[in-house]
């Protein structure tokens, strides 16, 4: 039998220790004392669990279907993203924080952000409603809130360190729903500011991305090309990596 650290399950499965911690309380895992040695059950329970919830399925739903032995229903995404929306509409701060807080535990990094909160962030951005800018604003305050928070989590538990460089977004949540993937990924991220581009990260920095939501220009792609080739570990990463004409990226303030 294999038996597995608590880094090593999660960088196989995809799953961040609070998900471990949340699934345990959940009665998901057989796991007796939390931080203990892993074997290959609970690789299988992990696994099991992933692919339930990448559907939308709460913990606690997917724990009432095992208990009752019943088929798995559940209101999937959409029943998230209302939850999501209700607080937005008519919760406080501390409600709205709470909730974001609670899913993303509940979720897997990956399917978190680009299940729920990314497409929510991009129908916020083009609802037509009167209230959507307050909606946005304190979508964007919350979505802020919470990669600040878990980074300075990431740094207490000794995360490695990576800086995440904004050279050009559409939508100022995009890097920073990138920076919480990446911190359930195990990364302690740095956010570069806008008024920092270009900067190269600390020395402590073992990794540097360069986040490209609306292209790069070419001179910020020379330097990219320069650094890596001399062994600097950087890397491309966003949705649109095309070369702009115009001299700088469109950048929004983040």
């Amino acid at each position: 039998m294999l038996f597995y650290t608590t880094d090593t399950l999660c960088s196989l499965t995809g799953a961040h220790p609070a998900n471990l911690r949340r699934w345990n309380r959940s009665g998901l895992l057989s796991l007796q004392h939390p931080g203990e040695v892993w074997d290959n059950l609970h690789m299988e329970q992990v696994q099991g669990i992933l692919a339930a919830t990448a559907n939308g399925m709460t913990p606690g739903e997917l724990a009432i279907s095992i208990g009752q032995g019943i088929s798995q229903v559940t209101g999937g995404w959409s029943a998230r993203r209302g939850e999501v929306l209700f607080e937005l509409e008519y919760g406080s701060l501390r409600s709205l924080s709470r909730i974001v807080r609670s899913l993303a535990g509940d979720f897997s990094g990956d399917d978190f952000i680009n299940r729920l909160m990314r497409p929510l962030s991009c129908w916020l951005m083009q609802d037509a409603n009167r209230t959507s800018p307050q909606r946005h604003q304190r979508f964007h305050d919350s979505v802020r809130f919470h990669a600040e928070t878990t980074s300075r989590a990431s740094q207490r538990n000794d995360s490695i360190p990576l800086y995440l460089e904004a050279v050009s977004t559409k939508d100022r949540n995009e890097i920073w729903l990138e920076a919480i993937r990446l911190t359930a990924q195990g990364f302690c991220v740095e956010v570069c500011s806008g008024t920092n581009i270009g900067q190269l990260p600390a020395e402590h920095h073992q990794h540097h991305l360069m986040w490209c939501g609306a292209g790069i220009s070419s001179s910020r792609m020379s330097q990219y090309l320069a650094e890596r080739e001399s062994g600097y570990p950087v890397m491309l990463c966003g949705p649109d990596q095309s070369i702009l004409k115009d001299t700088v990226a469109c950048l929004v303030s983040v």
